[in-house]
């Protein structure tokens, strides 16, 4: 178990848990018609900072080989919904009982380079848990944690817009974030637009940096044919 020093802001995991709880509610429309859905695990450390479970995908692996990424994988046929997806994932990849977490509740899903609809299901889990968890070598090399503010600050993160490569998707652009994690390697890509818009909700405070140079992430879609920005898109069952 690999942890990185706790920053900004001094919140505490009981104020963090009452704004997500407060969120209003809103329609969860996938992005894609293939599902997905990771655990956004949080807890709190002995300096009461308000932190991330996060693992590093093993070496072996098809794809997102070495990458930082949060617990979660693809719809299993016996999962009811995203809940139950994340909940079996994150037991599979780093051992956590199902039962130990608290769920809040889920984000608005984000589509994957793979034309995934990954909704993120936010909960709680006891801090005492966390140096119990194991890798499943198979599939993860490391687990480790961080704060989770650091997503909403300007040090150690970088940025650059690129155009969508995976799949038919003209004239498809959008921004990539980085953050560094230290010597297990950058938090980017989906996983990062996914902690970012956790960080925002749980301390409601905007990112230190551009988020977006056009349209938000959260827009793109994949229609069955190509990735688009959406404008009024269509329930997916």
């Amino acid at each position: 178990m690999v942890t990185t020093r706790s920053t900004w802001p001094p919140d505490t995991l009981e104020a963090t848990v009452q704004r997500l709880i407060d969120q209003p509610p809103e329609p969860l429309i996938p992005v894609s018609e293939r599902h997905a859905a990771v655990l956004i695990a949080l807890f709190e450390d002995a300096q009461r900072i308000v932190r991330v479970l996060l693992t590093k995908r093993a070496s072996n692996l098809n794809s997102h080989r070495g990458e930082v990424a949060l617990p979660g994988g693809k719809r299993d046929p016996g999962d009811r919904d995203n809940v139950d997806t994340a909940l079996r994932e994150a037991q599979e990849e780093v051992g956590l009982d199902p039962q130990l977490v608290q769920v809040l509740g889920t984000l608005p899903p984000l589509l994957s380079i793979h034309r995934l609809s990954v909704t993120p299901v936010v909960g709680v889990v006891p801090a005492a848990c966390i140096p119990t968890l194991r890798a499943a070598e198979a599939e993860v090399a490391a687990i480790f944690d961080v704060p989770l503010a650091l997503f909403l600050g300007a040090a150690g993160h970088s940025q650059r817009d690129v155009a969508w490569l995976h799949g038919p998707a003209p004239g498809v652009r959008f921004r990539l974030h980085y953050f560094e994690c230290g010597e297990l390697g950058p938090v980017w890509g989906l996983t990062a637009a996914i902690l970012i818009e956790a960080a925002r909700r749980a301390f409601a405070r905007e990112p230190e940096f551009a988020e977006h140079a056009g349209r938000p992430f959260r827009d793109l879609w994949w229609d069955g044919e190509q990735v688009a920005y959406r404008q009024r898109q269509p329930a997916l069952s």
